[in-house]
């Protein structure tokens, strides 16, 4: 006698190895969902920290002195030449909770320049340098930078060495 079919016992088989197929592949897909949100957070803590170091290296090549308010604020006066430029004669950065916020002095409105910082924080430990320190990312894994900014030397232009 021939067999038309399955039996149950083949069918209950079958709808095992399904679902454990289905439940291997929904694994799979969630361990590689969160690497790509993992990756995609790394990549935006990346760019606020870059936006953050592009202001600030921008401005502070400008400066012509920096005044250290606190350690979570930093006023910096313009050169007179890049002042006229700007329109403007002086820049404050803060941090405001998690975003680094820009202002300049006397007619702007506060603008945010980074989200998502960890730090921001601001060192004069010899009177003349300053150094600022800026961080972002997660607890487990974070980016951090720091600038160096040291004023001009004055000079005077008869001590030059002429070549003549």
């Amino acid at each position: 006698m021939q067999q038309r079919g399955l039996t149950l016992v083949e069918l209950m088989m079958a709808s095992i190895l399904l679902a454990i197929m289905t439940v291997a592949i929904g694994a799979g897909s969630h361990l590689l969902g969160g690497a790509s949100i993992q990756l995609r957070d790394r990549a935006h803590s990346a760019a606020q920290l870059r936006l953050a170091v592009e202001h600030l290296c921008e401005d502070l090549g400008a400066a012509d002195k920096l005044k250290v308010n606190s350690r979570k604020k930093l006023t910096i006066t313009l050169e007179d030449d890049a002042a006229d430029l700007a329109g403007y004669d002086r820049v404050v950065y803060k941090l405001d909770g998690n975003r680094l916020v820009r202002t300049v002095k006397p007619k702007g409105d506060p603008v945010t320049v980074s989200r998502d910082l960890l730090a921001f924080e601001i060192d004069s430990p010899f009177g003349e340098e300053v150094y600022v320190r800026l961080a972002t990312g997660r607890l487990e894994e974070n980016h951090s930078v720091r600038l160096t900014w040291t004023p001009r030397e004055e000079y005077d232009d008869e001590d030059e060495d002429d070549d003549d």
